[in-house]
């Protein structure tokens, strides 16, 4: 393989499933013949829209199928690629696109571009644009290995950024040396977690995963519920990462090995010595977290802790650990499954030459290397030395050329007696105390050279003095801690593969005596501009104490929205029945600062969906529910003829006149689609106070008698919609069909009520045909909850064709559009 055309054209011969997109409500899944025919089409549609070879687009969103369908197609065409972390603000984007001179851009839902004057399209919709593509997608390609691919700008946050050029060569050379290293087989499972717009992620994580015909999957954020979930249900078999992740794991486990008081116990039986085959056998339960398909983590971007690194080891998990950077494509160096040395990065890839300067600065040499950095001479010159990239990294190689890390030369503290001292070695020894949550040693300027400091978190207060001294006893005199601080803040800030940006903290420090900027303009949070474009709120005038419904006009359904997007944006699990219409911002501030993890339990019964509970109530609705209806209502059928050859799931939406409407419904479909339906139930309907006992026993029987023979589940109004909505997706995703009624109560006249807005929401989430019903008569049979007799009469049920609903249109409108279908049917 010479670019990614190559790549590419391998997918339209394979059938398995490419790329998997675990939404929290849905799992949608694309397999390599179905992304091929994406990636067509969205070559065509790009030349639709007059981009041509050598254009540059920006690339800025979360890790999803649409972002990496779109990256491959302008591989495809030769468009350059400008992916920005899914974080930046939009104020970086606006610099680059400066910089780089984009033709347009692509980015996720709820992301602010600034006023770049190109067309803008959001990636959620783009099987949307997709639909309208009229030029035929199989379009022939002209690329060479030599071509730009992408402009890559290493950080989002520097005055001046660097936009690091790489080639199709560049990459594809790295891939088959990441192949040749690690052997990946078509069988893993990738779980994708680190940023696609860095190169860690996007090469080791997407294009060599895809070149041997592997899968992978996509999360909508990192929540720790969505993540553990994943693993157990998708069969993960790997997940590259970086060392802070794997960290943040560890003090998962730890914590729950606290609380269970088997901290002493897993420790001892760690050390005995045995095959990682035998220690899954006897960390079973830890390794049921991960699924039992798991197989190896893959850790970079950062020095791997050899204790962290030893503690995985012995619970019987495999780590194999890389080196590189941006500039490299990005992988220099790797471990391998066997023949590791302690606190080596490993050897030097197919291709890859290492040599270490005099200063132990790591320099490099191969075809993976950049070009050097666009419209920057300056900084390309000062990248390369002798035809050697400097890596800005100091380190060693033994004889058997493995590499050892000593840390960034920028970071490398130079004391007044002109010796030099690593910071790494530094933060090791302060992380091993337990009352330490993190930690940044650098170096502050001082009239004769620079002070070692230490900017230290705390898990709880403790005297910092003390900690300080006690680690300066284990320090050399020139290692010493001269200075201190707490940082108050929850954490350093960090680049998208969570190293502490030092230069940052450094300002912080040297700033710390000064009065806090006033927040306004365009430096208003991030949370005040997504709530902005939610609600249409000016965000100036969004204040801490406004309150979600009051101030901020948002319905129960926004509040939805406004929870998934905050999700997925802090990578946080929120528990959706805190946040109500008297939630204010600075709650929602508050939630997204404590992080707290939320067990969710479920209220649905799936049991209700098994094969002896379907062949149960078919009987039951055959011999008694459809011969009961026909003593009161005489049925027409129309437009049968619209779903009998349906075969996947569907939503139908019908108007809501009484008890009736429901089983009515369901008899007059045809077998294989009732045999497969769920009715999406009024949950308020069922809650009765607790001291109306005799009540509470009617509607308890109610509801069983609904589950079982109906096959009901709860849908709430006000609060609580996640949970309905996880099990809509759960039914949909196992081929079954839900009935809904938009209107959200029963109509006593046979007069359609207002449709409620969280059918907008759910078409937009689930992502299915629609099939609109229109139920006619049966208010004069038995009306809404006003009629207890039933009377007989004539009863039209009519089926409106399956449709999908334009899901770029805002929720208010795709439920005007559904309410305005059924009523001219």
């Amino acid at each position: 393989m010479k670019t990614f055309v190559d790549v590419i054209e391998s997918f339209k011969n394979r059938d398995k499933d490419a790329l998997v997109y675990k939404t929290g409500y849905r799992t949608f899944r694309l397999t390599y013949k179905e992304l091929y025919q994406q990636v067509l089409l969205t070559v065509a549609l790009l030349k639709e829209l007059k981009l041509n070879k050598g254009d540059r687009i920006l690339l800025w969103g979360f890790n999803s199928p649409e972002w990496s369908t779109v990256f491959l197609a302008c591989s495809y065409s030769g468009i350059v690629i400008v992916p920005i972390d899914a974080t930046s603000l939009p104020e970086f984007v606006g610099k680059i696109h400066k910089a780089v001179g984009a033709k347009m851009i692509f980015h996720s839902l709820y992301k602010l571009p600034p006023q770049l004057n190109i067309p803008q399209f959001t990636l959620e919709y783009l099987n949307e644009y997709l639909k309208t593509v009229k030029s035929n997608p199989n379009l022939k390609a002209t690329i060479n290995e030599n071509d730009l691919l992408e402009i890559v700008y290493t950080s989002g946050t520097t005055a001046d950024p660097k936009g690091v050029m790489l080639t199709h060569k560049n990459l594809i050379t790295n891939s088959q040396a990441i192949i040749k290293a690690v052997k990946p087989s078509s069988d893993l499972t990738f779980l994708s977690v680190l940023p696609l717009s860095h190169l860690f992620e996007q090469n080791p994580g997407l294009l060599t995963p895809l070149s041997v015909g592997a899968t992978i999957v996509y999360m909508r954020g990192l929540r720790p519920n969505l993540i553990f979930k994943t693993l157990s249900e998708e069969h993960i078999t790997n997940i590259i990462l970086v060392p802070r992740l794997l960290k943040l794991f560890t003090d998962g486990i730890k914590r729950e090995l606290d609380e269970k008081g088997l901290t002493g116990i897993v420790e001892n039986i760690q050390k005995i010595p045995a095959t990682a085959g035998f220690k899954k056998f006897l960390f079973y339960p830890i390794h049921k977290k991960f699924g039992l398909d798991f197989q190896f983590f893959i850790s970079g971007g950062a020095p791997l802790d050899e204790e962290l690194k030893t503690f995985w080891r012995e619970l019987g998990f495999v780590i194999l650990e890389g080196y590189g950077l941006t500039e490299s494509s990005p992988v220099l160096t790797v471990t391998g499954f066997e023949n590791t040395k302690p606190n080596s990065v490993g050897k030097a890839v197919d291709g890859v030459k290492l040599q270490i300067t005099q200063d132990n600065e790591i320099c490099a040499k191969g075809a993976n290397i950049t070009q050097g950095y666009f419209n920057n001479p300056q900084a390309t010159k000062a990248l390369f030395e002798d035809g050697w990239m400097r890596t800005g990294d100091l380190g060693t190689v033994d004889k058997d050329g493995y590499l050892f890390l000593k840390g960034r030369k920028k970071d490398l503290i130079v004391t007044g007696a002109g010796v030099n001292v690593y910071p790494e070695d530094i933060e090791k020894l302060l992380l091993k105390h337990p009352e330490v949550k993190d930690v940044c040693v650098l170096g502050l300027p001082a009239d004769d050279g620079e002070q070692v400091h230490a900017e230290v978190i705390l898990k709880k207060k403790i005297d910092l003095r003390k900690l300080i001294e006690k680690v300066n006893s284990g320090l050399t005199d020139s290692q010493q801690i001269t200075s201190y601080s707490i940082w108050e803040k929850e954490d350093f800030p960090r680049t998208t593969t969570l190293k502490i940006q030092k230069r940052f903290v450094l300002t912080e420090i040297q700033k710390r005596n000064e009065t806090a900027l006033t927040r306004k303009g365009n430096n208003l949070p991030k949370l005040y501009l997504t709530i902005a474009q939610i609600t249409g709120v000016d965000a100036k005038n969004i204040k801490p104490t406004s309150k979600l419904a009051l101030d901020l006009k948002l319905s129960s359904i926004n509040r939805v929205e406004l929870v998934s997007f905050l999700e997925q944006e802090y990578n946080i699990d929120i528990d959706e029945e805190e946040i109500t219409r008297e939630t204010t911002v600075s709650d929602l501030e508050k939630i997204i600062k404590e992080r707290k993890r939320y067990e969710t339990k479920s209220i649905f019964m799936p049991w209700l969906l098994s094969r002896p509970m379907r062949v149960i109530r078919y009987i039951y609705n055959v011999i008694v529910t459809d011969n009961l209806l026909r003593l009161f209502c005489k049925r027409t059928v129309v437009g049968l003829e619209h779903i009998k050859d349906l075969h996947e799931p569907v939503i139908f939406i019908s108007n809501h006149i009484g008890y009736f409407d429901a089983p009515n419904i369901l008899a007059a479909l045809p077998f294989h689609i009732r045999d497969r339906i769920a009715c999406a139930a009024h949950r308020e309907y069922f809650i009765v106070p607790k001291h109306q006992i005799f009540k509470r026993l009617q509607y308890g029987f109610f509801y069983y008698y609904a589950s079982i023979f109906t096959n009901i589940y709860l849908f709430p109004r006000e609060r609580g919609f996640k949970k309905s909505l996880e099990y809509t997706g759960f039914l949909l995703d196992n081929k079954w069909n839900i009935l809904f009624f938009p209107e959200g109560k029963h109509s006593p006249t046979g007069k359609m009520l207002p449709f409620k807005t969280g059918i907008g929401w759910l078409i937009k989430e689930m992502q299915v045909p629609v099939v609109p019903i229109k139920h006619q008569g049966l208010e004069k049979i038995m009306a809404g909850d006003h009629q207890t007799l039933p009377k007989r009469g004539n009863v039209t049920i009519t089926f409106g064709k399956p449709f999908r609903p334009d899901i770029t249109k805002s929720i208010p409108k795709i439920t005007h559009e559904l309410q305005e279908m059924i009523t001219s049917m």
